[in-house]
């Protein structure tokens, strides 16, 4: 099979949210429901069936729906390129191709035999410089801090503004250390003292002192047992200047995998926090030991980071499967407008750093990059989308972030897929310890 028939559902499902029209002249249009995860598979499996079979224009028919129904994913737009080049019509497939490079993802068309009658054409060969021209690494985050524990595997960092401490998450080794300006580790909390999975995502809330963590099993994590941990998740409420655990309140036990993990504290000291595997977001108000649900569990394909605007007090959400989405008071969510040229799917932490204006980890797209958001003046959409950091020979797996005055921080490796299924490290991995990068603002 070519590689234009080649992907897994995982990568399937990470689409993009972009539109041709300018944001700044049509509003954000509603999620579209009507298309779920598993139909959107089935229509691949149907496309990928119809290329293997020869059948190249049924390929090429189904796999214009696809790109119907998911504009911008990088993947499908690919196999629609390689669909049009099969028969014939290569100025559409060319254009295609150009749509990728200005999203600076990776692909290598110079070997791929479905574009093989593009091969002579000097835009083409002009393309094939232009693709690695775009995905070069392009950078301006510089170490911060690096940390000695190469089974450390990070996940978060926090910051604490009258402290003026750093915390850090710890996925293996189910904890959370404290960093001071100069870099000098210290225990905060964690396992054994405190019954913990692996540490995922944090928040502060310095008015209250609290710091708010989610966690959730994780093969990775020591002492992992799937008969106890397999699909549990917690958000933890702990006191910022001691590390006492204050709450602790539990996923829905319904019998689903949870994985609490992105938050958000709004202003009467309520937690936001996205459930990833079922799709939902759930708010616990203060002294509560429930979550209420914000958002049904189905909603989204996958929330991660979220943010409040200032202001109006608007609730974005990074849906890992979608993109950019805006979160209504009614628990609906809309897709919004983005670039033609920008692929905001594959995002994993989300940083409000301006009143209208975002930093994005995006891991779910290759190479792995961080971005500047700005947001639309007139009505929530995303008016420009600016890469900062890609392809930084420090990545691997980066994840979220934090601003720390006036740069940003984040997680270069969180070394996430360095542990198989059983909690052994895959072999010939190699660990590193962590590094947490800075971008200056």
């Amino acid at each position: 099979m070519g590689r234009c028939g080649v992907v897994v559902a995982a990568v399937l499902l990470l689409a993009g949210c972009g539109a041709a029209d300018s944001p700044e002249t049509r509003p954000a249009v509603p999620h579209p429901t009507a298309v779920s995860p598993a139909e959107l598979l089935e229509k691949y499996q149907k496309a990928s069936a119809a290329y293997d079979a020869g059948e190249i224009p049924a390929f090429l028919g189904i796999t214009e729906e696809l790109v119907e129904a998911w504009p911008d994913h990088p993947r499908l737009v690919y196999n629609l390129a390689c669909g049009h080049a099969l028969t014939g019509n290569s100025d559409v497939a060319l254009d295609l191709l150009d749509r990728l490079i200005e999203m600076r993802v990776a692909f290598d068309p110079a070997t791929d035999e479905d574009l093989v009658s593009l091969r002579e054409l000097p835009r083409f060969r002009a393309q094939v410089i232009r693709f690695a021209e775009a995905t070069a690494p392009a950078f301006v985050g510089e170490v911060a801090f690096r940390l000695e524990d190469p089974e450390f595997a990070p996940e978060d960092v926090a910051w604490d503004p009258v402290s003026t401490d750093l915390f850090v998450s710890s996925i293996r080794q189910r904890k959370v250390v404290r960093l001071d300006g100069e870099g000098r580790q210290t225990p905060f909390a964690g396992y054994p003292e405190i019954e913990m999975l692996a540490a995922l995502s944090m928040a502060v809330d310095a008015e209250r002192r609290m710091l708010w963590l989610t966690t959730a099993a994780a093969p990775s994590m020591i002492d992992y047992r799937a008969e106890e941990h397999e699909g549990r998740s917690e958000l933890l409420g702990l006191e910022l200047d001691s590390g006492r655990l204050v709450t602790r309140v539990t996923a829905p036990d319904d019998g689903e995998r949870h994985e609490l993990n992105d938050l958000a504290i709004e202003a009467d000291g309520a937690v936001l926090v996205g459930d990833a595997p079922v799709g939902a977001i759930y708010r616990l108000r203060p002294g509560a030991h429930k979550f209420n649900i914000v958002v049904p569990p189905g909603t989204m394909f996958s929330p991660q980071g979220i943010v409040i605007l200032p202001g109006d007090g608007e609730i974005l959400v990074a849906d890992y499967s979608r993109g950019l989405c805006q979160l209504g008071v009614d628990g609906a969510v809309q897709l919004l407008n983005s670039p033609s040229d920008a692929w905001l799917g594959g995002i994993d932490g989300l940083t409000l750093v301006g009143p209208r204006e975002l930093i994005a980890v995006q891991n779910g797209v290759t190479p792995n990059r961080v971005v500047r958001i700005r947001l639309c003046e007139t009505f929530v959409g995303v008016a420009s989308v600016e890469v900062l950091d890609l392809a930084h020979p420090e990545h691997d797996q980066p994840t979220l972030g934090e601003m720390v005055g006036d740069d940003f921080l984040y997680v270069a490796n969180s070394l996430w897929g360095a542990w198989d299924r059983d909690g052994a490290l895959v072999e010939g991995r190699e660990l590193t310890p962590p590094v947490i990068l800075r971008i200056p603002l």
